[in-house]
């Protein structure tokens, strides 16, 4: 899920929360305008799986869709497994 900083109902951190209530895993990637290091450290540290700030180029974006997509399809998977007991 791509979400920007501000959204007319909410921000960023309303998108992670709800994210990470969701019944199936699914990854954020927060789009910012500007570049700002302790934004993205705030970001990552929140759970959010990646930091952008346009412009991307075709490569840098497809690199982050694949990124997130196989991410999110391992932790899919870790979840339909059972539990193993000890």
């Amino acid at each position: 899920m791509f979400t920007d900083t501000e959204l007319p109902d909410g921000t960023w951190a309303n998108i992670l929360a709800v994210a990470e209530r969701a019944a199936r895993a699914v990854n954020v990637v927060v789009v910012a305008p500007v570049v700002d290091t302790r934004f993205y450290v705030e970001t990552i540290q929140a759970g959010a799986f990646y930091f952008i700030v346009p412009p991307l180029n075709a490569a840098d974006l497809a690199h982050v869709v694949r990124c997130a997509g196989d991410n999110v399809l391992s932790r899919r998977a870790a979840q339909r497994r059972p539990a193993q007991s000890a």
